[in-house]
């Protein structure tokens, strides 16, 4: 109940002022009249503690405005997510997702093209979780489910036996040839390397706990280590699961046991055994060839032996320019919060993405050897 506030000596002494300013002509009728009015509303505030204004209206909270698909163009498509309309459509096709709508655990429904765009769109640039609900025009909170979820799913069904293993379908006897072969017609001195490995760093922010496991020494920083192999044709044809940041290269290699892997299959037609060239931390193994320490007084024709290789072995670092260039959300540390968030899931979904760009669009590495990488469908063992 609210307290009255109302004063009636105060009251009365107002009227009388006012009704003797009437009487001695100071002020007209009318004005005694509102003057008396305005009196009695506040004397009404006052004795029921409820203000006649109107209160002010809530802040409208922004209204939504969903993304349609038909109604979206392709240079706007491809500006948001790196990839054209025709594009999406032909990999949602190719790698059977559900259609014509996605479901979260949730139960939010969103059209199987937008749920693939909030993907790609969320590893293209550092985009904040609002800038992306107004982009879109769903919640947040759906946002971030739809980026999880569905991200989950090509994770499991196609990014991770992709990468983290041998690909059969990709890496058979005839296509180990053709990119040995190809290798040599680029200049490169042997003619029975297949593809290039090399480590890569994916700089992450500071841990909260277990910081010296994830940091290296050598980019003075916090990461994850992976373990690569890309071929000719532009293609990351291996990538292994993030090791921590401490560990030296070979030790990278050893935990992914893609080295017993190539023991087993790297061979050509003939049963002929195929090599990765990389650099000097890996050593010389029956399926690695190392470049060579910087070594004084080596003779013209090994120097021009090893240079010519590492001409060729620079196309590794190609392949990892176009990944960060398409998915500069993965090359953006203070996002990257171990224990927080999968950052390692995210990078192998950007390496995935980035084959998928260049089976349609091929690269620079597949221009550079004059290989063409294999169709969309082909790559997904289709």
């Amino acid at each position: 109940m609210p307290t009255s506030k109302f004063n009636a000596s105060a009251f009365l002494n107002t009227a009388g002022t006012i009704y003797a300013a009437s009487n001695d002509g100071f002020i007209d009728p009318q004005t005694t009249q509102d003057m008396l009015m305005e009196l009695a509303t506040s004397i009404a505030q006052d004795i029921t503690g409820v203000s006649s204004a109107p209160e002010a209206p809530p802040p409208n909270k922004s209204i939504l405005t969903r993304m349609e698909w038909a109604e979206l163009n392709n240079t706007r498509c491809r500006s948001l997510t790196r990839f054209g309309k025709p594009d999406i459509e032909r990999m949602i096709s190719a790698l059977r997702l559900p259609t014509p709508f996605f479901r979260t655990k949730s139960r939010s429904k969103i059209p199987i093209e937008i749920a693939f765009c909030i993907i790609l769109a969320r590893l293209a640039t550092p985009h904040r979780l609002v800038d992306l609900e107004d982009i879109f025009g769903y919640p947040r909170e759906v946002i971030s489910e739809t980026f999880n979820q569905l991200g989950s799913v090509i994770f499991d069904q196609w990014a991770k036996p992709l990468l983290t293993s041998w690909n059969d379908t990709l890496l058979t006897p005839s296509r180990l040839d053709l990119y040995a072969s190809t290798i040599h017609s680029a200049g490169t001195p042997m003619d029975n390397i297949w593809g290039f490995m090399d480590v890569t760093y994916f700089i992450i922010s500071r841990p909260g706990k277990y910081q010296e496991v994830a940091y290296t020494g050598y980019k003075h920083a916090h990461a994850l280590k992976f373990n690569a192999v890309t071929t000719p044709d532009g293609l990351i044809a291996h990538c292994s699961l993030p090791v921590e940041g401490r560990r030296a290269d070979a030790g990278v290699l050893a935990v992914s046991e893609f080295e017993k892997q190539m023991e087993e299959k790297a061979f050509g037609c003939g049963h002929h055994r195929r090599f990765v060239y990389s650099d000097p931390a890996y050593g010389l193994t029956d399926t690695i060839i190392s470049a060579s320490k910087k070594l004084p007084n080596l003779p013209v024709v090994s120097q021009l032996f090893y240079t010519r290789l590492s001409k060729s072995r620079v196309s590794v670092e190609w392949s990892f320019g176009k990944f960060k260039n398409l998915f500069g959300f993965l090359d953006y540390p203070r996002s990257q919060r171990l224990h927080l968030s999968p950052v390692g899931k995210w990078f192998l979904l950007g390496i995935f993405f980035t084959n998928l760009h260049t089976c349609l669009h091929s690269s620079v590495t597949s221009s550079f050897f004059c290989l063409n990488p294999p169709s969309l469908e082909e790559y997904l063992r289709l």
